[in-house]
Formats: C-alpha cells, sequence, structure tokens
C-alpha cells in the first residue's frame, strides 16, 4: 500500500454517555469484524516506525487509543487476538488520580500486547505552553512510563490535536520518535524522516459505512472533516483553555 490510514480511539464503554469519543463495544467488535472479512491487518507504530526506516509500505491501517481509560487493555487484547497490533498513549495523570484509567500492572500487561506511548503528562494544550512546561509535559510522562515498563518509549500523541513545529522539534528532542497528530487524512506511505501521523478519531454511533469509508479513504468523507477541521480552527487560537473545554463537553453531551 502507498498510503495508510491511522485511527484513533479513547474508551470503549456500553455505559450511557455523554462523549461521542467513547464507542460501545458493539460498535468497536463489529469494526474489528469489518477488518478481519476484509482481510486488513493493524499495525501500531513500533511496526510503522520500523516498515518507515526500511521503507517499506505498512499495513493498511493503524490502529491507536487516547488517553489510558481501563478499557484500552481489553479492546488493544481483542486486537491482539486477531492478529493485529494497535498503540495506546496514556496521560499519567489520568491513570494516577482517576480509578477507571491503566493501573501500573495494567500498563505492564498492555504492553506485551499492543505498543505504549504517552499523551502529555497532565492532557495540557502543549502549544499554549512555556519552554519549561512544555518540555515537563513531555519528558516527565516519557519518565513516568518508562520507570513502569522498564523499557524505552518512543512514541506519543499530542493531547487535544494542540500540535506545531516548535511542539514537535520538543518531543523529538525529548526522545520520541514518532508523533499522533489529530490531523483528519490519511497518510503517505512512511520513510525515515516520517516525525508524525495524521489520525481520524472515531465517534459513537458513526455507522460501519463510516468506517469502511475512512479505512478505504473515501474523500468524501475526508473533505467533510477537513472543513469542519477549518471552522473549528480560529476558536482554538483565540479562545482561552477553559473555554475550549467547556465547549468541547458541549459537543460530547450533543
Amino acid at each position: 500500500m502507498s498510503h495508510f490510514v491511522a485511527l484513533m480511539y479513547h474508551g470503549i464503554s456500553d455505559a450511557e454517555q455523554r462523549s461521542q469519543y467513547v464507542l460501545s463495544w458493539n460498535d468497536f467488535r463489529q469494526q474489528l469484524k469489518w477488518l478481519e472479512e476484509a482481510r486488513i491487518q493493524a499495525a501500531g507504530f513500533k511496526e510503522l516506525e520500523e516498515l518507515g526506516q526500511a521503507e517499506i509500505s505498512p499495513p493498511e491501517v493503524v490502529v491507536t487509543f487516547d488517553d489510558g481509560h481501563s478499557s484500552n487493555l481489553e479492546a488493544a487484547t481483542e486486537l491482539a487476538q486477531r492478529g493485529m497490533r494497535s498503540i495506546v498513549f496514556v496521560t499519567p495523570k489520568f491513570c494516577i488520580e482517576q480509578s477507571d484509567f491503566l493501573k501500573p500492572a495494567d500498563l505492564r500487561a498492555l504492553h506485551r500486547v499492543a505498543d505504549v506511548g504517552t499523551h502529555g503528562f497532565s492532557h495540557r494544550a502543549l502549544t499554549k505552553l512555556d519552554q519549561l512546561a512544555l518540555r515537563s509535559e513531555v519528558v516527565e510522562s516519557k519518565r513516568w512510563l518508562e520507570d513502569i515498563l522498564g523499557a524505552e518509549v518512543r512514541y506519543m500523541s499530542a493531547p487535544g490535536g494542540f500540535i506545531n513545529e516548535h511542539v514537535t522539534e520538543v518531543c523529538l528532542t525529548a526522545g520520541y520518535h514518532l508523533i499522533g497528530n489529530s490531523v483528519e487524512w490519511w497518510n503517505q506511505a512512511p520513510h525515515a524522516g516520517l516525525r508524525t501521523v495524521n489520525r481520524v478519531a472515531l465517534r459513537r454511533g458513526w455507522p460501519i459505512e463510516t468506517f469502511r469509508a475512512i479505512v478505504r479513504r473515501h474523500l468524501s468523507f475526508y473533505v467533510r472533516r477537513r472543513m469542519r477541521s477549518a471552522t473549528l480552527a480560529l476558536p482554538k487560537l483565540v479562545l482561552n483553555d477553559a473555554v475550549i473545554t467547556r465547549l468541547n463537553k458541549l459537543r460530547g453531551a450533543a
């Protein structure tokens, strides 16, 4: 394949949700079944990096999870049982403070079936931080996770899609090798210089036809998503973090 699509999941739950980013287990498993029936393999970031260095095309799909909700372990395990790989980006502050997020033993179990990366230490908008705070977010999250796993952590994703060239350079300097963003578009086949990966966030209730359009790179879907992103770009630039957080909660409840 000359292109690949990176999927971005968050939590998986059958409980009533206000967030549009938490899928039901039925929807998630239906998507996995579709991938199997279409004979599409899924990769994590480790394989993506290795194939890029060798200039070999990756599988058609890369699967990622953001935040580190406890459901990510079961979801990654189900992928592994189907012979597919994924990566989970965890937010240490959530794991430390919230009971329904992955704990150290869970993270070590996760490391056996999936790639594991960071999502900032406390899920702050990285582009809005001064240099000291930015470096703290990306370095401390890496150190925290490496201490638990006993292994190098090479990958991260930017919380909320707040990423620019400066943030990218700070992350690379801190020792990360690939960074997930929130640009809803497909990716060119990886190469040795690949630094950031575009990812499409899956929403609760999207029919399997939408999932198929994402994986098959139907232009109409991606153009609609980019137009939506353009309308949201200006508020991200001018509103403060508190207002953005409130707006995101309202969109999630809609």
